[in-house]
């Protein structure tokens, strides 16, 4: 098996079709995708019986909620030598796979390739992505790298610990984001090389394309789990103010402009990220989470 892709999902229907169709269209056919579910019993299955002999599908449920533990579970199951991290509401171009494979196979000296995301417009989404390409750094990874766009040799991913349950969606600690980006931090500190190219494209939609209330709450959360991991991996404190900074621009950007809902959501950015460095041991009763 050349790829497991480990897909955790919980009430999401249409963007899970959406996956799926895009995923039958791949040129690369040799993969397995590993369904966690997190829906209620039986929602699922009218969504996943087109596909029962479309392509190796292996559908797990699991009764505790958390795309961290989720995607950990899943990776018990995978036997493909590259391991990819599918968004349920993420989806593939037809040649996706195949590029990951080529370049792989060509480039013996990298343990993984990261790409961008990009709306349905081909803007970036979830980051401001570099343009340029090359290796991944602690410092650059914040815009060279996300959970659905990231791939992994399994022998990498093998010797991780695995996400960190306590920081993404669903974890029910104040750390809504930035698993995507300890888990790569967790392979680099090993000594691993993934390589970032922009070429590399998945399409996902921006959750903070509308301010609204939804759009506040991600705000803070997002912020909580980005401070977490900063201070997790203890980064220095200047970039910790250097994200701080840009909060605060976008605050005065919305205040002077009127728009007091984007001044509202920065805000709230800026709390979490606070928050996210500082009062964390409370959870733990340490500095780590591991």
């Amino acid at each position: 098996m050349r790829f497991s892709l480990v897909l955790a999902t919980v009430d999401r229907t249409r963007e899970l079709e959406r996956f799926l169709y895009h995923l039958n269209q791949q040129s690369c056919r040799d993969f397995e995708l590993i369904i966690v579910d997190q829906n209620a019993e039986g929602i699922l299955q009218p969504i996943l019986e087109p596909y029962t002999n479309a392509f190796s599908l292996v559908h797990l449920r699991s009764s505790l909620r958390g795309v961290s533990r989720a995607r950990n579970l899943g990776l018990k199951y995978a036997r493909g030598e590259i391991i990819g991290f599918p968004d349920d509401d993420c989806w593939y171009c037809s040649d996706c796979l195949e590029n990951v494979s080529m370049f792989l196979a060509q480039h013996l000296e990298w343990d993984g390739l990261s790409g961008c995301t990009i709306n349905s417009a081909g803007i970036h989404s979830l980051s401001r992505y570099d343009a340029r390409a090359g290796e991944i750094n602690r410092f650059n990874i914040w815009r060279r790298t996300t959970a659905s766009s990231l791939f992994l040799r399994n022998y990498a991913v093998e010797s991780l610990a695995g996400y960190n349950e306590e920081l993404g969606g669903g974890s029910g600690t104040p750390f809504g984001c930035a698993e995507d980006i300890d888990y790569p931090l967790q392979a680099m500190n090993k000594g691993f090389k993934v390589y970032y190219n922009p070429e590399l494209k998945v399409y996902h939609p921006d959750p903070c394309s509308s301010i609204d209330e939804k759009a506040f709450s991600r705000a803070y959360f997002y912020g909580a789990g980005m401070g977490r991991v900063l201070r997790k991996h203890q980064y220095p404190l200047w970039l910790l103010l250097y994200y701080l900074l840009r909060a605060l621009g976008g605050l005065i950007i919305g205040m002077v402009s009127g728009n007091r809902a984007k001044a509202k959501y920065y805000l709230l950015s800026f709390k979490g990220r606070v928050y996210g460095w500082k009062y964390t041991d409370k959870y733990t009763n340490r500095g780590d989470l591991r």
